[in-house]
């Protein structure tokens, strides 16, 4: 912008104009809005990660240019190129939209009949127009020299090979199931920028779909990792829920006594039984009155200030003229789903217990009646079965109603 401002200056003293009161503003005026196309600009451009992107996340098969594993630095340096290229295209469109309706509203004032007006008019669409130039040749000239973090990716997961009968069922893929960009390890940052749309990514999270299955046998002798159960358990804690009020609780069983325990509030279901572990998801109740530290607290962070009053006032409506105990239960499930997905990410299999007993697993797991409610039992490990061929769902014709 300092570039464009100089520029402008340039051209405004070799036109013969002397500075007044009013044409002052034309540095202030190219600096505020040629920062905004700018913002947009390099922000979208910086997310594409031209460089400092591991080899392996551009795998052989990637699209779009995308260097394979292992290609030699020139190429690596095209595709980043190709990539960046594509996304300042991407927004640059509707930025010099923008800028050109605004240089648009300001020349109209060169209709003035007062001097000062016409120039002020003139040179504030020539310098907005400069600050959008100036703003493209920096992405294009200093962002492919960046040296920026690697994506997050789940390829640092463990992917482990699956056992029946001791013979080895790898998945036939070569890369990770599933190159989510958002960070999922517990304690950092929520998650990061995410890039412009990527196929490959679109294509591993309608694998994961596709692939997962509900497993009615488990591996009982084969655990679970931790750090792979700890990235279910986060999974579900990044789950959306209304009003921001996370509305479960997860409780963890792994040892043999609590689930063949538990087995027999399941009707006796082998799933619970064989898991590697056993997540029962409860819902919450008490906490979601109204006037309770933790419903307020959880408001508060999704309405800071001034719109907390207001918030709680429609939650308060809305309590009171909805079934809490449903409408909890129901947001587990939210988070039950993205449980289920994280656990095919690393090789796992679940199945979602519906089937079970309340009054015997609260009284099993010692739960106050009036705080929660048993929303669902997610059993997870090992399948000892054959997945089945292919999955077996009803067209989205079937299913889907345009209107």
């Amino acid at each position: 912008m300092g570039l464009a401002t100089v520029w402008l200056l340039g051209i405004y003293g070799g036109a013969g104009r002397d500075v007044n009161m009013v044409t002052m503003v034309l540095p202030t005026l190219v600096l505020v809005i040629g920062i905004c196309d700018a913002v947009h600009i390099l922000r979208h451009a910086a997310g594409a990660a031209p460089a400092g992107v591991p080899d392996d996340a551009a795998p052989a098969d990637a699209p779009d240019g995308a260097a394979p594993s292992g290609a030699p630095d020139g190429a690596r340096k095209t595709t980043d190129r190709a990539r960046l290229a594509r996304a300042i295209g991407f927004i640059a469109v509707p930025c010099l939209f923008t800028s050109l309706t605004t240089m648009a509203g300001f020349a109209a004032l060169a209709t003035s009949r007062m001097g000062v007006v016409r120039d002020l008019g003139i040179f504030a669409a020539i310098g907005i127009g400069l600050a959008f130039v100036a703003t493209l040749a920096v992405a294009a000239l200093v962002l492919p020299a960046r040296r920026g973090r690697p994506r997050p990716s789940l390829s640092n997961l463990p992917r482990d090979a699956r056992h029946i009968d001791g013979g080895p069922r790898h998945f036939s893929r070569s890369r990770p199931a599933c190159g989510v960009r958002m960070r999922l390890d517990p304690g950092g940052p929520a998650g990061t920028p995410f890039p412009p749309p990527d196929p490959a990514m679109k294509q591993e999270l309608a694998d994961l779909f596709r692939r997962r299955y509900a497993c009615h046998l488990f591996q009982g002798d084969r655990p679970i990792q931790p750090d792979d159960l700890d990235f279910i358990l986060e999974a579900g804690r990044l789950s959306p829920s209304s009003f921001g009020l996370e509305p479960w609780k997860f409780v963890v069983l792994r040892s043999p006594r609590h689930k063949h325990a538990l087995q027999g509030a399941c009707f006796n279901q082998p799933q619970v039984g064989t898991a590697g572990a056993l997540v029962v998801i409860l819902a919450k109740l008490a906490d979601l009155a109204p006037d309770s530290d933790y419903a307020r607290q959880l408001l508060a962070r999704e309405y800071p200030g001034d719109q907390l009053d207001l918030a709680m006032s429609n939650y308060r409506g809305f309590h009171g003229a909805t079934d809490v105990r449903a409408w909890s239960v129901t947001q587990c499930h939210i988070a039950a789903a993205n449980m289920m997905t994280a656990a095919t990410a690393v090789g796992l299999d679940s199945c979602a217990i519906g089937g079970f007993n309340p009054a015997e697993v609260k009284a099993l797991l010692d739960i106050d009646p009036e705080r929660y409610e048993v929303a669902l039992i997610l059993a997870l490990g090992y399948c000892a079965e054959e997945p089945p061929e292919e999955k077996l769902r009803l067209p989205l014709s079937e299913l889907v109603e345009y209107r």
